[in-house]
């Protein structure tokens, strides 16, 4: 929560800086209905730049993370909008067009705002439908690194876990032999090779097996994405 407070503090400010600052400006003779409109909706326009990214980061997820910079952006083009709406209904622009780009303005913001929470959440529906089995196959490889007693063993294992993390990410019918092919290897087989002696165990070549099938799996995918 203290985190959010400065960002609601730079909110309140710039929703009375854009209150107050076309209130000093503009003389009083040409204020109407729809100047008022438009003043307030720069206002609020504004401010949503400082809040809207807390509202989706809150989420604590990867969607609500990836939607930070499209709404973000969303937000300070209707801020830049907004801006022009008013420069304009105060020197060119007849009332009922000032009222239709306030409208057109909100329109817009509210129908994105929708948009970016719609995809959130099929993301992270998506996401709970399709764990990544990434973070899984990582636990495993610690889990096998402390039963071992072997040093250069350990060391393996640890490296692996890393390279587990830091592969690409699934996609669903891409690169399913191999993912079949690793979990066979690090729940079924790597397990009983562990404590054998160094000597007998073929934890090192199924470690280096693993590998393989990871930079195959890398590639598959890649191409993939390279698709879409």
């Amino acid at each position: 929560m203290r985190n959010r407070i400065p960002m609601f503090i730079a909110a309140a400010v710039a929703f009375a800086a854009s209150i107050l600052i076309p209130w000093l400006v503009i003389p009083t003779d040409l204020w109407n209905t729809a100047i008022y409109a438009s003043v307030v909706l720069l206002a609020v326009s504004t401010s949503l730049i400082f809040v809207t990214p807390i509202l989706f980061g809150s989420r604590g997820n990867a969607g609500g993370i990836a939607a930070i910079g499209p709404s973000f952006m969303l937000i300070v083009l209707m801020s830049v909008w907004s801006l022009a709406i008013l420069i304009a209904s105060v020197t060119v622009l007849p009332v009922q067009w000032v009222w239709a780009g306030n409208i057109v303005t909100v329109a817009i913001g509210v129908w994105g705002l929708l948009a970016i929470n719609a995809a959130v959440s099929r993301a992270n529906h998506d996401a709970k439908q399709n764990p990544d089995s990434r973070i899984e196959w990582s636990s495993m490889c610690l889990l096998l690194q402390k039963r071992s007693m072997d040093d250069n063993l350990r060391y393996n294992l640890k490296q692996l876990s890393e390279k587990i993390r830091f592969s690409a990410s699934s996609i669903d019918n891409v690169a399913k032999a191999e993912e079949t092919e690793i979990e066979t290897i690090i729940y079924n087989t790597l397990p009983d090779e562990i404590n054998k002696p160094v000597g007998t165990s073929l934890a090192d070549s199924l470690i280096g097996k693993v590998e393989e099938l990871l930079l195959i799996r890398n590639q598959k995918l890649q191409i993939a994405r390279s698709k879409f």
